[in-house]
C-alpha cells in the first residue's frame, strides 16, 4: 500500500512539474512572438492605426495572431480589432499598458472577465500611447493534456 501512495505522489508530481515548465516555455517563446509583431505593426504608426477601419484592423490581427488594441497616453481607447473602441474603458491602469507608457515593453497574463480564459498580453510603446497584442492561452492547456495523455499512454 505505501509502495502504491509513493508512486502516485512522484507521478503527481513529475505531472505538475512537467505541466509548469511547459506553461513557461510556451508562454516565453509566445511573449517573443507577440513582442515581435508587435514591433512589425509599430511601423504603421499610431495616426495610421488608429484611423483603420474595422475590417483593415481585424485581417491585421488576424495576420498577427492576436487581439489588437491602441491605446492614448491617458488610457483611452483608441482602436481595438475585436470591440467598439468608444465603448471599451479606460486601459491606463493595466499593467502591461502602465509599462509600455513608461516606453518599456509590457507583459501580462490575466483572466479575462468577459470570456473567463486566461490571456496573455504584450505591449509596446507607440507614439505617445501603446500598443497591446493580446492571445488566449487555452492552446497552452490544450498542449498540457496532450502531453498528459502521451505519458499516461506509455
Amino acid at each position: 500500500g505505501a509502495m502504491v501512495l509513493i508512486m502516485v505522489v512522484a507521478l503527481g508530481a513529475i505531472d505538475f512539474l512537467a505541466s509548469s515548465m511547459t506553461e513557461r516555455a510556451y508562454v516565453e517563446t509566445l511573449t517573443v512572438e507577440l513582442t515581435g509583431k508587435a514591433r512589425m505593426i509599430e511601423v504603421i504608426g499610431s495616426r495610421g492605426l488608429a484611423g483603420m477601419r474595422a475590417p483593415e484592423l481585424q485581417a491585421l490581427a488576424a495576420a498577427a495572431g492576436g487581439r489588437i488594441t491602441l491605446v492614448r497616453s491617458d488610457g483611452t481607447v483608441l482602436n481595438d480589432s475585436e470591440a467598439e473602441a468608444s465603448r471599451m474603458q479606460n486601459h491606463g491602469q493595466r499593467a502591461e499598458v502602465l509599462e509600455a507608457l513608461q516606453g518599456k515593453t509590457g507583459v501580462s497574463v490575466r483572466r479575462s472577465p468577459t470570456l473567463g480564459i486566461d490571456f496573455l498580453y504584450v505591449a509596446v510603446p507607440l507614439g505617445d500611447g501603446a500598443l497591446r497584442l493580446a492571445r488566449p492561452l487555452n492552446e497552452v492547456q490544450d498542449q498540457i493534456r496532450l502531453i498528459r495523455l502521451k505519458l499516461a499512454l506509455y
